[in-house]
């Protein structure tokens, strides 16, 4: 049918085929009964079990599938045993409804594709060795989606140029991309049966031979997709480009989740049934590294590909020995964003040529901050992350550990001698090493200078186990000459000659024009407003932003509240071209009513000798001229309250994770 879409093409072949219609309608049952069961543990699917998807048009069913799969999602959310599966999983849930709403949103017939994957969220989320592979092959399918939609797009557009290269080739690149998503739908539809294997409505129904052989049906589809995107990709369509960044947002969100979700999983699970080797490597725990990590903003879409484009980031990934990577910037250049990034999303998928096991990513975000500055805790965190991805490590090295006192851990020879020995275990054989330290300015003096010779002699030795080590800092001069010699000169973050300032300014505003369509629509300004946003704006800083700068700019532009178009012509021609002005304005702008109070708790956080709990600070600024207080009743203390206070009258220069408060960005420190 040429009126409809590719998605719904695939389905309706599947439906029609005499091989696969037992397959399309037992998986609609499924559907059926996850979407409208309150009985999601025990309940029982059978041949007789209601099928809503029959009769309906492919236009009716794609929309009755936009709300079953809402539906299916809200049962997961309600389930207790769902809540109690896996640590965050209710987060997975949240981030896999934005993708859909948001796919749905760009592309209806997108639902279809989207199904199993909101049918079968506990495998993605806690796979047995058994399903591993059907949750990789869902988290490929995952990982494309927004491709699909862009080349749905492509093959659905009515107009095109006169004499455009394409036009003669849309109807098979057409008919390809219903080869694609009809293996897809297939494949995603056996996976879901054989999730529900031992209910009758498979048993009796679906020949329970289909159901396996995964390897070589995602090859298939692998196959499909890499075919028809050589050929796609060779016109260089917009359309291909331009496909919602929300979504791929979303997409890339989950799938960050979902790895987390399984590495916190597989670390409770290997290590409940022996308390003895949990409490072993806790002893290394002593900074909150996760935590530190995911304080920094996660980065925007189409931001940090100048950086992966390096040749010397990708010199660095095909190395084949030992080696260093230095990565400078000046403040408020990204570093930190693009190390979670790195940590997240880009070296995880670093599997070398023919080995396909799962790289091993260590990190450690440096913090001016007496635990956090601490080379031996550094090092620890270290350890501790590698130690929790084997139990055969703990148990070899148990005894070990048992007898080292707390002064040793806090020995960084001690410390980098028991990494060096844990890295070459046999468990990890197969598996290359990324360590990333961020932020060593930011590091203690005497340990950075200790670890920058630890690097320095680790790298002489040439072990034979593979690791990996990307380091970054500001340009201090005497860091950068402490490596030079013996690594490459350094990446740097501000660009090397013209064309790279200019891929890393270009990267920049596209977070800058995403602000700013962001501020017009959460305002609702006018057009005449937002035209002068964009005039002005624009050309503020041309050449000279920092991705801190954006940030801080819009937090002042999005306190402001000018009555007409001469204050906002004003405000914006007032705007401060570096950070420290900015920094300057935003304190200027504090009401006088809170002044003290803002005052107080930026020294207090300041002077901290660790981050402060919201309790804790709370108790703090409260106490003030309170002082003859005989109990914490009489303080008045209301910590979500005070959290809304924090956040309005001090968010631009203090932010609280998991309950604890910590000054933005360096930057914020230092100018105070």
């Amino acid at each position: 049918d040429k009126n409809l879409d590719p998605w719904s093409c695939a389905y309706a072949e599947l439906r029609n085929d005499d091989s696969t219609k037992k397959l399309v309608k037992t998986y609609e049952k499924i559907l059926t009964y996850r979407a409208n069961s309150s009985n999601l543990v025990d309940g029982v699917i059978s041949e007789s079990n209601p099928n809503h998807f029959e009769g309906l048009s492919e236009a009716e069913r794609v929309e009755k599938l936009s709300h079953t799969l809402q539906a299916v999602l809200d049962k997961y959310q309600e389930a207790k045993w769902w809540k109690d599966l896996a640590e965050g999983a209710d987060m997975v849930v949240s981030k896999i409804r934005q993708g859909v709403g948001s796919a749905l949103q760009s592309c209806p017939p997108a639902a279809l594709g989207w199904s199993a994957i909101c049918l079968l969220v506990p495998i993605l989320v806690q796979p047995n060795k058994e399903k591993s592979k059907v949750a990789d092959s869902l988290g490929y399918v995952l990982e494309r989606m927004d491709w699909f939609i862009s080349l749905t797009r492509v093959v659905m557009k009515t107009e095109w140029p006169e004499n455009h290269p394409f036009k003669s080739h849309q109807r098979s690149t057409e008919t390809e991309a219903v080869k694609l998503f009809k293996a897809m739908l297939k494949f995603e539809m056996e996976c879901a049966c054989r999730e529900y294997e031992k209910h009758p409505v498979v048993l009796l129904v679906v020949d329970m031979s289909q159901l396996g052989d995964w390897d070589n049906k995602l090859k298939n589809i692998k196959g499909l997709d890499n075919r028809i995107s050589k050929d796609v990709q060779q016109y260089q369509l917009s359309e291909l480009t331009e496909y919602s960044s929300q979504i791929a947002e979303n997409t890339e969100d989950l799938l960050v989740e979902v790895r987390q979700i399984k590495i916190s999983y597989a670390d409770a699970k290997q290590f409940k049934a022996n308390e003895d080797l949990a409490k072993l490597i806790s002893r290394f725990s002593k900074t909150t590294y996760f935590e530190q990590m995911r304080l920094n903003p996660v980065r925007h879409p189409g931001t940090c590909k100048w950086f992966c484009g390096h040749d010397k980031y990708k010199a660095w990934l095909k190395s084949t020995q030992n080696d260093l990577l230095l990565v400078t910037a000046e403040p408020g250049c990204g570093k930190s964003v693009l190390s979670r990034f790195l940590i997240e999303q880009d070296l995880p998928s670093r599997r070398r040529p023919g080995n396909n096991t799962e790289p091993i990513v260590c990190y450690v975000f440096f913090k001016d901050n007496t635990i956090q500055s601490s080379l031996a805790n550094a090092l620890g965190a270290i350890i501790y992350q590698l130690l929790t991805e084997s139990k055969d490590t703990v148990t070899e090295f148990a005894m070990e550990i048992k007898t080292m006192s707390d002064e040793m851990l806090q020995g960084p020879e001690t410390l980098w001698s028991l990494f060096h020995r844990v890295s070459k275990h046999k468990a990890f054989e197969k598996r290359t090493m990324y360590c990333v330290f961020d932020a060593l300015d930011e590091c203690a003096e005497d340990g950075r200078t200790k670890l920058i010779a630890l690097l320095q002699d680790y790298l002489k030795l040439k072990p034979k186990r593979r690791v990996q080590f990307l380091v970054t800092s500001r340009p201090n001069p005497n860091i950068v000459t402490a490596f030079q010699g013996w690594t490459e000169k350094p990446v740097r973050l501000e660009g090397e000659g013209d064309k790279a300032k200019d891929d890393l300014q270009k990267e920049i505003d596209i977070v800058f024009r995403h602000r700013i369509e962001y501020l017009v629509k959460s305002k609702g300004l006018s057009d005449a407003v937002a035209g002068l946003l964009k005039n002005k704006l624009l050309t503020k800083g041309t050449g000279q932003r920092t991705y801190l700068w954006v940030r801080l700019i819009f937090e002042l532009l999005e306190k402001a509240t000018p009555g007409n178009l001469d204050d906002w012509n004003a405000l914006l021609d007032d705007l401060p071209e570096g950070i420290p002005g900015v920094y300057d304005k935003l304190l200027s702008n504090v009401s006088d009513k809170f002044r003290k109070r803002v005052e107080s708790l930026l020294h207090i956080v300041y002077i901290a000798y660790r981050p402060l709990t919201l309790r804790e600070a709370n108790i703090a600024v409260q106490v003030r001229g309170k002082y003859f207080a005989k109990s914490m009743e009489s303080l008045g203390l209301d910590d979500p309250s005070f959290r809304t206070w924090l956040m309005k009258e001090c968010g631009f220069f203090i932010t609280e994770y998991d309950g604890r408060l910590f000054f933005i960005h360096q930057t914020a420190r230092e100018f105070l």
